[in-house]
């Protein structure tokens, strides 16, 4: 321990285990003292864990499932505290890990495991893998630009939650990256084809887990400052395929949330740029490139406005949905919302082409009478009234003329109190509350 001075006090129970001439390495990780000498940096302690076999045995229990009829030591025990270990940041132990690839290669091996994958192991497996971007981005980045094989198998575990967030971080995609991580070590992952295998997974017929996690992982890409990635997002072919995925007859309330979110976040990232330049008052801002993405996906969504403005119709067959207000016959859905957001954020941009996509498709006309339809939904108020205040900012005089004369927005403003009312709507008498 590392307030133990020389021959003073007990010895610890790790260096009494270093002591023994045939100790292995499972009885130091039965030592609950094991990681706090791991980060005291006990040389004799050290110098036995950076051994290859040593690194070796660490790395199978944090990859390889225990069988079903181990004990629980080597079910739970062994690799939480190898796990520890390997994220103790120690640099010997990380230069074992990483400088021969075999050995690199030995982390990777939880990949190649069924789906699904055990939670377990999959956390230990994004915490190690994260600890080593962090420390080690430059080797690690090497080593899977050797190994472009990796990436395909953590898209194939999209279901897990672990292995997404650990595939974000591996693509620059998070705000640590963009501290940690050098660009030109990233530059090889824009030549990859994970955006489509992402893209595959988010048109995958069952596994909702996955598809949500690659819209998750996608909309993280959209927002990066520094992955590689994000501006082929912005292509046409890519963003026809996911919008065209979105508006297909079937897919649920989720699924379209899901998809929508990718385009929600390529229209609103110059904004969030600038607003960042301000806040932190640097003049690194929005680049020809953000524009040009930004301009493209406008260009992309406003050809899809028909379908998307449709999907605001009530959905057939939906369940009603019994709320405080009252019962809600079809409910406005995770959907509907999105679709609001997305709209609103395409009239934000300014563009005059989306603003006349919009007027065609009477986007503003459905989103007004789903305020009057759903009076107590804040979500929905708040995507119409930035639609409303967008029309009015930016918006053509064409724009502004279908705004005031097709919606009679006036007369809607007007109306409206006496239109909703503050009741309930079939939902029945309020029953009283239990003495």
């Amino acid at each position: 321990m590392f307030w133990r001075v020389a021959n003073f006090g007990n010895t610890s129970a790790v260096e009494a285990i270093l002591d023994r001439p045939d100790f292995r390495l499972e009885d130091l990780l039965e030592e609950d003292d094991l990681i706090q000498e791991c980060k005291a940096l006990n040389q004799r302690l050290i110098d036995y864990l950076k051994r290859p076999e040593s690194v070796t045995k660490l790395l199978e229990y944090i990859t390889q499932p225990a069988p079903s009829d181990a004990e629980d030591k080597r079910q739970f025990k062994y690799p939480f505290s190898a796990c520890e270990v390997l994220c103790c940041e120690v640099e010997a132990i990380f230069s074992t890990m990483l400088d021969d690839p075999t050995m690199t290669g030995a982390l990777f091996a939880l990949l190649e495991q069924p789906r699904p994958l055990d939670c377990m192991l999959a956390g230990y497996f994004a915490r190690v893998l994260v600890c080593l971007l962090m420390r080690r981005s430059h080797q690690l980045l090497a080593y899977l630009q050797s190994h472009q094989e990796q990436l395909p198998r953590m898209v194939a575990h999209m279901e897990n939650t672990s292995v997404a967030e650990a595939l974000a971080h591996t693509l620059g995609a998070d705000e640590l990256s963009a501290t940690l991580m050098a660009p030109p070590d990233l530059a090889w992952i824009g030549s990859t084809h994970v955006l489509q295998d992402l893209l595959d997974t988010l048109g995958r017929d069952a596994g909702g887990p996955a598809r949500e996690n690659a819209a998750i992982v996608l909309s993280a890409v959209a927002r990066s400052n520094t992955c590689p990635l994000t501006h082929s997002l912005g292509s046409a072919e890519f963003l026809d395929q996911l919008l065209t995925r979105a508006t297909a007859t079937g897919g649920s309330g989720a699924d379209v949330a899901q998809a929508l979110d990718v385009p929600i976040a390529l229209l609103e990232r110059r904004s969030q740029l600038e607003q960042a330049r301000q806040h932190y008052q640097t003049e690194a801002g929005p680049t020809e490139a953000d524009i040009h993405v930004e301009a493209q996906t406008a260009a992309a969504v406003a050809a899809h406005a028909p379908a998307l403005a449709a999907m605001l119709e009530p959905a057939q067959g939906a369940e009603p949905q019994l709320t405080p207000f009252g019962r809600l016959d079809p409910p406005l859905g995770l959907a509907r919302v999105k679709v609001a957001e997305l709209f609103a954020a395409l009239l934000g941009v300014g563009s005059d082409e989306a603003g006349v996509a919009v007027a065609e498709a009477g986007v503003l006309q459905r989103s007004l009478a789903l305020v009057l339809r759903y009076p107590f939904n804040n979500i929905l108020h708040a995507q119409a009234t930035r639609m409303l205040l967008a029309s009015l900012e930016y918006g053509s005089e064409e724009l502004l003329l279908h705004l005031f004369r097709d919606c009679e927005l006036i007369a809607w403003l007007i109306a409206a109190p006496q239109t909703v009312e503050a009741q309930q709507r079939g939902g029945g008498p309020r029953l009283p509350s239990s003495p």
